[in-house]
């Protein structure tokens, strides 16, 4: 089986597949009645949420099986602890369905 690769998100990357991918991840808590942004995000609120930060890619043969993007401190959000500048928040983490319980994430 081949390895699981991490690099920063290309702009070759497709944000449609990546958007696909995280509605596919988040469709369980969806189903469960929770409101997640992912389960039915936009391909634009995807693009705007990968802008916001640094957005990295799990690989498995050059097909992206996982996500996360990486937030720095931000000094206009509302929460005190966000503003902090040693704070960094992560956003969009979702591995495939497909992929989950792989040790992907």
């Amino acid at each position: 089986m081949t390895a699981i690769g991490i690099r920063r998100l290309l702009p070759s990357d497709s944000i449609e597949d990546l958007t696909g991918m995280l509605r596919r991840a988040f469709a369980p808590l969806g189903g469960r009645g929770l409101n997640c942004t992912c389960v039915d995000q936009t391909v634009d609120t995807t693009r705007g949420r990968i802008r916001l930060g640094d957005c990295f890619v799990a690989t498995r043969e050059d097909r992206v099986v996982g996500t996360i993007t990486l937030y720095a401190a931000d000094r206009a959000s509302p929460v005190r602890w966000y503003r902090e500048p040693k704070v960094a928040s992560i956003h969009q983490l979702a591995v495939d369905p497909s992929y989950q319980g792989t040790g992907v994430g």
